[in-house]
């Protein structure tokens, strides 16, 4: 079931709108003319969403918009986001799990010691903001270039 909204005609038809400028009831069918609104419309579509909401397809209504994560919905991504940790095995590193944060905290989160295992043990690893010259980097190092992104 998709989520739906209160439409303009849903309160045209059920709300005051629909009944004369001069109410000439009985005090309480004129507040019958009140209470028909929420009764029709806002308690049935209230109800409704929280059906929908707690159905187990409501995750795929649900928009998302997670760095990292291409799909469009919770459901998608959360399986998107699945599908990556699932293959993730000790030695590796995940996609998009290098960060700004952690190659720029002091210390780095990232750094020789925490990335063995990961590289051959001859190959050595420096890290800066800057393009690296030849002085920066010895034979058998690779050299992480990192941008600090712009404060939005």
């Amino acid at each position: 079931m998709a989520f739906t909204k209160i439409t303009d005609s849903d309160i045209t038809s059920n709300g005051v709108q629909s009944q004369p400028n001069k109410l000439t009831g009985s005090a309480q069918q004129n507040k019958q003319v009140f209470d028909d609104l929420i009764e029709e419309v806002v308690k049935v579509k209230f109800n409704a969403l929280i059906d929908e909401l707690i159905a187990q397809t409501a995750a795929e209504q649900i928009g998302c918009s997670a760095t990292g994560v291409a799909s469009t919905n919770v459901n998608d991504a959360l399986t998107e986001i699945y599908a990556l940790i699932s293959t993730i095995s000790q030695g590796d590193v995940p996609n998009y799990s290098i960060t700004h944060v952690k190659l720029s905290s002091n210390p780095p989160a990232v750094q020789n010691d925490n990335l063995s295992g990961i590289l051959p043990e001859y190959v050595g690893i420096k890290m800066g903001t800057t393009e690296p010259t030849t002085d920066d980097i010895s034979e058998g190092e690779i050299y992480l270039k990192y941008t600090v992104p712009e404060e939005e």
